[in-house]
């Protein structure tokens, strides 16, 4: 029977350190046979409380019922679906008009549209994760840029670093959950684009803005998925 715990106990659970991004793929191994348990790789340590052992199950094989499962219904359907992906979301990153100031948000809407469309599987959501990858691939330059701001201010304004480093978690998310090659390699470019202009920023940029945490955390993914990162020629 699968363990039972209040809404007190969950949200105390999440303040140690699990993030909202993995709410709705996590179950505790109490919960699951030993099969389960060898199926997803878990390791076990025996002398851990099952009520402290959790590990990620892949979001295709749950449902959540409740308040939770209809909060996530309407943001699918009611909030996701009717948005206008491409007249508010995607058209700057077709005309890279962008004169330097604004943060449109678009891999963040591209990292939940993938998750959403995993989840729910719904033929409508895929389509339209699938067509925000078409439109940023379509309209990535040749030289590996993928945001939305005139050439003058690539890398320069605050916010072109932040969106470039949000479109590549959506591809790696989209590589992550549907095995698209071609957003991982889109994702690689961004990545090397980025890098290799990194001198350009001046000296404390990094602790002046906090946004190079925010990058940071997309590079551990992309080397998680076989990313060599490279910096002045020295690999690693």
């Amino acid at each position: 029977m699968a363990a039972s715990y209040n809404r007190r106990h969950f949200i105390t659970t999440l303040g140690t350190g699990i993030t909202a991004s993995q709410v709705i793929s996590l179950q505790t191994l109490s919960a699951c046979s030993e099969s389960d348990r060898i199926r997803n790789g878990t390791p076990i340590d025996r002398d851990l409380p099952n009520a402290d052992m959790y590990f990620p199950v892949n979001m295709r094989d749950i449902q959540l019922a409740g308040e939770i499962g209809r909060r996530i219904s309407c943001t699918v359907y009611n909030n996701l679906l009717q948005a206008d992906m491409d007249g508010e979301f995607l058209s700057s990153f077709r005309d890279k008009g962008n004169p330097g100031s604004g943060f449109v948000g678009v891999g963040m809407m591209l990292d939940a549209a993938v998750k959403f469309a995993a989840y729910t599987g719904d033929a409508r959501v895929i389509a339209l994760k699938s067509h925000m990858v078409d439109v940023l691939l379509q309209n990535q330059e040749p030289d590996g840029y993928i945001g939305n701001m005139k050439p003058e201010h690539r890398m320069l304004k605050l916010w072109d670093i932040h969106e470039v480093g949000y479109i590549i978690y959506g591809l790696i998310s989209d590589y992550r959950q549907f095995k698209e090659e071609r957003s991982l390699d889109a994702a690689k470019k961004g990545a090397d684009y980025l890098l290799g202009r990194w001198h350009l920023l001046g000296a404390g940029w990094e602790k002046e803005t906090h946004v190079a945490t925010h990058v940071a955390i997309t590079g551990i993914h992309l080397y998680q998925d076989g990313y060599t990162i490279c910096i002045h020629d020295n690999c690693c």
